[in-house]
C-alpha cells in the first residue's frame, strides 16, 4: 500500500544489528503489512558521525523520493532512536520530505552529555543497572571515534538539545521504561514537545529497563509490542478495552442527546471508524443497564457542574477516570482539572 518503515537500529554506535532487533522489526512489518527498509550504516571506530550521516541522509533522500512511497514511518530503538531524531531534523533542514511518523523506542538522544545535572541524577539512582553509557571509558570511546570533529554539533550528536521541534514531524511517539537510564531524557523531551504544541504520544512502562521492548519477555514488553503494532498500523486493537467508555458516550450522544451530549467523543469515534472496523468491542447486553449507566454519567456531570458554578476557580481531581472526556463537558475556562488513573 506504499507505506514503509525505515528502521534505524540501536548500535551504541559500534555494534551490528542483533537477532532480537531483526525479529522485532520484521514481526512489526509483517503484522502491519508495511514495507521495510533497514539501512546498514557505518560504525565506529572505522567510521565517525560524519560518515554515518553522510550515508543515512543520502539513503533517506533517495528513498523518500521514490514514486511508490506514500507514507514513511521512521522507527529507531536506543541510539538508533537518537539517530532517527537527528535524521528528522536534517531532512527538514535540507528541504526533504519529512517522515509521516517518528517512533522512538527507549531513545538515547545525547552522546555528549552536556546536561551534567541530569547525568548526576541518573548516576546517583541505584535502580539503573545499565549505566555503562555514562562510564568514562564509554564516553571516551564515543568522543574519540564517533563524535570526532562534530563536537558540539548537537544536531548530529545530541538532538535532545535541539530546542525547536515544530514542523519536523506531524506525529511523534515515544516508548520508555521507568528503570531506563534515559527515561528522564524521554520525559523531558515529551514535556518540551507538548509545550510546543507537537502531536506526540508517550507510552511509559513501570520498572522496565532500557530497550525492554527488544530484549525483554515481560508482560509489559508484550503489551508494549501490541501498542507498537497499533501505532504503526493505525489501529486500536490493544486499546479496545480502554475505548469502551468513549464508545458508550458516543452512542449516547447519537441516541439520547438530551441526556448526554459529548461532540468531541462522537467526533473521535467517527474519525477512527475505519481503525475500529471489525473490532470486537463489548456489546450492550441489556438496554436497561445501558440506561442506568448513562444516567449515572449524566448525574455525575450535573453534580460537578453544580460544584463548578459554586466555586468557579476550583481544582478537581478525577480519580479512576479511565478514558473520559468529562473535563471538556464541564469546563468553564477557569478550573484546574487532573485526571488520574493507574498506568495499566
Amino acid at each position: 500500500d506504499g507505506e514503509y518503515i525505515i528502521y534505524i537500529y540501536g548500535s551504541n554506535m559500534c555494534h551490528n544489528i542483533s537477532l532480537e532487533q531483526w525479529k522485532l522489526i520484521t514481526d512489526v512489518a509483517l503484522e502491519t503489512g508495511k514495507g521495510l527498509y533497514v539501512p546498514m550504516y557505518p560504525l565506529a571506530p572505522e567510521a565517525s558521525c560524519r560518515e554515518l550521516f553522510d550515508m543515512l541522509c543520502k539513503s533517506y533522500a533517495n528513498f523518500s523520493k521514490s514514486f511508490d512511497v506514500e507514507k514513511i514511518i521512521l522507527l529507531g530503538d536506543s541510539s538508533g532512536a537518537g539517530l532517527a531524531l537527528s535524521l528528522t531534523h536534517l531532512a527538514w533542514e535540507d528541504g526533504l520530505r519529512k517522515p509521516d511518523q517518528l517512533i522512538m523506542l527507549s531513545p538515547a538522544m545525547d552522546t555528549e552529555f552536556f546536561d551534567k545535572e541530569l547525568e548526576t541524577q541518573i548516576e546517583e539512582n541505584v535502580v539503573y543497572e545499565d549505566r555503562y553509557f555514562f562510564s568514562e571509558g564509554a564516553k571516551d570511546f564515543i568522543n574519540t571515534y564517533w563524535v570526532k570533529d562534530y563536537a558540539v554539533k548537537t544536531l548530529y550528536t545530541s538532538p535532545y538539545y535541539e530546542e525547536d521541534l515544530t514542523d519536523i514531524c506531524d506525529d511523534m511517539v515515544i516508548f520508555s521504561g521507568t528503570y531506563d537510564m534515559f527515561n528522564a531524557y524521554a520525559r523531558n523531551f515529551y514535556n518540551r514537545a507538548k509545550l510546543q504544541g507537537i502531536n506526540i504520544r508517550f507510552f511509559e512502562f513501570e520498572e522496565e529497563n532500557h530497550n525492554f521492548i527488544v530484549h525483554s519477555k515481560s508482560q509489559n514488553a508484550l503489551m508494549a509490542y501490541k501498542y507498537l503494532v497499533d501505532v504503526v498500523g493505525g489501529t486500536y486493537k490493544a486499546s479496545l478495552p480502554d475505548l469502551l467508555p468513549l464508545k458508550r458516550i458516543s452512542d449516547w450522544t447519537k441516541t439520547y442527546p438530551e441526556v448526554m451530549k459529548d461532540d468531541w467523543t462522537l467526533k473521535f469515534i467517527l474519525e477512527n471508524k475505519k481503525s475500529l472496523t471489525g473490532a470486537k468491542l463489548p456489546k450492550v447486553r441489556n438496554e436497561y443497564r445501558n440506561m442506568i449507566t448513562m444516567a449515572r454519567y449524566a448525574a455525575c456531570d450535573k453534580l460537578v457542574k453544580r460544584y463548578i458554578d459554586q466555586y468557579p476557580n476550583c481544582t478537581i481531581i478525577n480519580i479512576g477516570c479511565r478514558l473520559d472526556n468529562m473535563f471538556n463537558r464541564v469546563d468553564n475556562g477557569r478550573i484546574r482539572w487532573y485526571s488520574i488513573d493507574t498506568h495499566n
